[in-house]
């Protein structure tokens, strides 16, 4: 084992299901110094991404390939758009100088690969039997005399996966390992010059498997104890920002219902003018009615209406004002 095992990776995303088997794909690219590797079924990228990183960390020639269409399935759920673009641009980035990702199916992948051209091989389709049983078929005569092929979720029964079930069948075929961790991930030497430090791995794991799993699933718990952190300091940003903007926004509703107060007292010291002038308004009048009788009833009414029209300019105020006008009109005609 070397240090790869304890790099801290440069890409956790919210898929967590890969995440603990992090350290086995940096120490898998260290041990076995692939040439050519390919990923099937990549989803956010946290497996590639850990590839590329420990290519690019390790300093190797290796080219990278990852093929997807990007759509999801009944497994991975469905997704959109925004998941390819945002690896691609990541992808592109860090790792464009010997990184690819091939958006098409499997299928279609295989004319972009000689026979016998790659070295490693990471399985992470589609996950029924008959699926992963066809993608390990068709891709096997891919594989090098050096070729490693890793399959995930072979511990995973339940949802309609059948990954399991396939690897019953094939770990006896090859020589092999399973780290049943994180879903499980099941590793196969199909070549026949498998890098010597895998084989003696697998012929460690053969004799006593229980500190091989041991080891990795550590390793893998401290990575996926990473990842959580990483999550939940995302998560504590988003509650603090918004915090900060239901903070601005709650200054803003003060400083607007402080703006208000002053509206509204404003606007109430003008109502307790006007009621004042209206009161004063309603006095006059009742002194012109009272004196009406010394001057002459016409003389006192167009005088009282003259006076209504030049103080009483508002039509509000004008309206309650045609009434006192008609009962003037009355009072003076009795007398």
């Amino acid at each position: 084992m070397d240090s790869s095992l304890f790099r801290v990776p440069d890409r956790l995303t919210d898929v967590a299901p890969w995440q603990g088997h992090i350290p086995f794909a940096f120490w898998v690219i260290s041990a076995t110094k692939p040439r050519l590797l390919v990923e099937l079924g990549t989803h956010k990228g946290d497996s590639y991404s850990a590839f590329c990183q420990s290519v690019s960390e390790s300093d190797l020639a290796t080219t990278c390939y990852a093929v997807d269409s990007w759509q999801g399935d009944e497994h991975a759920g469905l997704y959109g758009e925004e998941v390819f673009q945002e690896l691609n641009a990541y992808n592109q980035r860090k790792y464009g100088g010997f990184s690819t990702l091939l958006r098409m199916m499997f299928e279609d992948a295989l004319s972009y690969f000689n026979d016998g051209s790659i070295d490693l091989l990471h399985i992470d389709g589609y996950h029924s039997y008959e699926a992963v049983r066809e993608d390990f078929e068709k891709w096997l005569p891919k594989m090098s005399d050096r070729g490693v092929i890793l399959l995930h979720d072979v511990a995973v029964r339940e949802r309609g996966f059948g990954v399991w079930k396939f690897w019953a069948d094939v770990a006896e075929r090859f020589p092999s390992l399973e780290l049943p961790h994180s879903n499980g991930l099941g590793v196969l030497a199909v070549g026949s010059e498998v890098p010597e430090r895998l084989s003696q791995l697998i012929a460690s794991f053969k004799s006593d498997p229980a500190p091989i799993t041991s080891l990795f699933a550590a390793v893998g718990s401290r990575c996926q104890l990473i990842a959580e952190g990483q999550r939940a300091k995302l998560e504590f940003n988003r509650l603090n920002d918004e915090i900060n903007r239901m903070g601005n926004e709650v200054t803003a509703e003060r400083d607007r219902a402080e703006k208000l107060t002053v509206t509204v007292a404003t606007l109430s010291e003008q109502i307790s003018i006007r009621d004042e002038l209206v009161h004063a308004q309603e006095l006059r009048i009742e002194q012109l009615i009272e004196s009406s009788g010394q001057n002459g009833p016409e003389s006192d009414f167009e005088s009282l209406k003259a006076l209504i029209r030049r103080r009483v300019v508002s039509s509000k105020l004008l309206a309650p004002a045609r009434p006192i006008l008609t009962s003037v009109r009355e009072l003076t005609s009795r007398r």
